[in-house]
């Protein structure tokens, strides 16, 4: 009987490999999808997929504006009177970068630090540090 189990998991497994059970794996992708805050959130992957290049193209530069403009409106005519978030800065006005990526506006946004400094290379209200790490207002 162990045996019998055995060799249907193999028969499966090519079967899966072959792809004659694409529609297994294709009912995968279409399981709804998390729900967070109320809205609807597909993995990026599953986003990418049934998008051009062209419209990820577009969604990715406006991700890029947003997050820009994001981290600018917390660096820019607030932050003066923001008393919390230049209490988290250095004595030279440099505040974690991680730290702004933590806030929740920013986490719906994205997770990748990585992007997010690449979003924040070309702004003209906030100075990224030359590793990376810290973010101050110009």
């Amino acid at each position: 009987q162990q045996q019998q189990q055995q060799q249907q998991q193999q028969q499966r497994s090519l079967r899966d490999s072959n792809g004659a059970h694409a529609s297994v794996r294709k009912a995968e992708l279409e399981k709804p999808k998390k729900q967070t805050g109320g809205k609807s959130q597909a993995p990026a992957a599953e986003i990418a997929e049934l998008l051009t290049p062209e419209q990820l193209r577009e969604k990715m530069d406006t991700l890029r504006t947003t997050i820009q403009r994001q981290v600018d409106h917390y660096f820019g005519e607030g932050y003066p009177t923001d008393n919390w978030l230049q209490s988290q800065a250095d004595d030279r006005g440099w505040t974690s970068l991680k730290l702004v990526s933590r806030f929740n506006r920013m986490k719906e946004l994205t997770s990748d630090l990585d992007f997010v400094r690449e979003c924040l290379r070309t702004s003209t209200v906030v100075e990224v540090s030359s590793c990376g790490t810290w973010v101050r207002p110009r």
